[in-house]
């Protein structure tokens, strides 16, 4: 763990090993069936040899959408039932919050507590993605009281939390390229996407 894939090592029709390291060191991990849970465009990237022009072009071609989820405590045992809410209210930026206490009581270490997370779909280095994570969490807060769901209690911290290429964006053109990318990807006998 903490290692990231460097490159996918393959042969004409399936993987032979992945190279994975972090800034300390690499290591080769060979087996039978690989498994690749990063976006599919990583994958084609690391590729060793690389993937054919026509697949790496594809790849060039799919966008993503970004998510920051700003993880605060809030001093109240229970804001509302749902784990869920999506927000539509014009007066905030956040998308959906998060109310981990209801999807298990276990998500919040303090029971007198509750853990919200409000989430954003950004794109990466736009303006939400690259603000200080002090002012992620005063912006989160800030929104939360304008909608009314802290119910006045305290906001006592918060973290944040950045994850790229969180959501694939299908406008009309990705099903032409994703095509010519799993083609070459099921080509490759044991990996599995």
């Amino acid at each position: 763990m903490n290692r990231d894939c460097l490159k996918v090592h393959r042969g004409s029709d399936r993987v032979l090993c992945f190279t994975v390291g972090n800034h300390e060191f690499q290591d080769y991990v060979e087996g039978t069936h690989f498994i690749a849970s990063m976006p599919v465009t990583e994958v084609i990237a690391r590729m060793d040899p690389p993937a054919p022009h026509e697949v790496i072009e594809a790849a060039g071609q799919l966008k993503y959408r970004d998510f920051l989820t700003v993880c605060l405590i809030v001093d109240h045992p229970d804001l509302f039932p749902d784990n869920w809410i999506y927000v539509h209210s014009p007066e905030v930026r956040m998308g959906r919050l998060q109310n981990f206490k209801n999807w298990s009581r276990h998500m919040v270490p303090d029971p007198s507590k509750s853990s919200l997370g409000a989430e954003y779909f950004v794109s990466e280095n736009d303006a939400l993605w690259n603000m200080a994570d002090n002012e992620l969490v005063e912006l989160a807060a800030s929104e939360l009281r304008t909608i009314g769901l802290t119910k006045g209690a305290r906001i006592e911290g918060g973290a944040v939390y950045r994850q790229k290429k969180a959501y694939p964006v299908y406008d009309e053109t990705y099903r032409r390229h994703l095509e010519i990318i799993e083609r070459f990807l099921k080509s490759l006998r044991n990996l599995h996407m």
